[in-house]
């Protein structure tokens, strides 16, 4: 976060420089994919604590049902938020012939 305020992160985009602009959407889509991951990890970790602490048979099979389900969920999302443009700089170079996936709601 501290890095995004370093490239911008609170100010208008209008008072930006074009090189501020990408040096902001680079660290922008490095913060992203660390914060899904981070999310990802925190999930488990409860999860796996939640299997610790409670003995109930049901308990634990619903605590494996969403960790798995956890697993699958983040080993999908994160491959296609790292490769979302291809190539991957076009996320932050919009000069470059690149196919992107739609950002804006369909």
């Amino acid at each position: 976060m501290t890095i995004l305020l370093a490239y911008g992160l609170g100010l208008h985009v209008w008072t930006l420089q074009p090189a501020e602009v990408k040096e902001y959407t680079k660290t922008f889509f490095v913060s992203v994919i660390l914060y899904r991951t981070s999310l990802f990890a925190i999930k488990i970790c409860f999860l796996l604590h939640y299997l610790r602490i409670f003995p109930l048979e049901k308990i634990r099979k619903a605590c494996f049902v969403l960790l798995a389900t956890v697993v699958v969920w983040g080993s999908l999302q994160l491959p296609l938020l790292i490769f979302q443009c291809r190539p991957i700089s076009a996320f932050w170079d919009k000069a470059i012939e690149s196919t992107c996936f739609p950002m804006a709601p369909q």
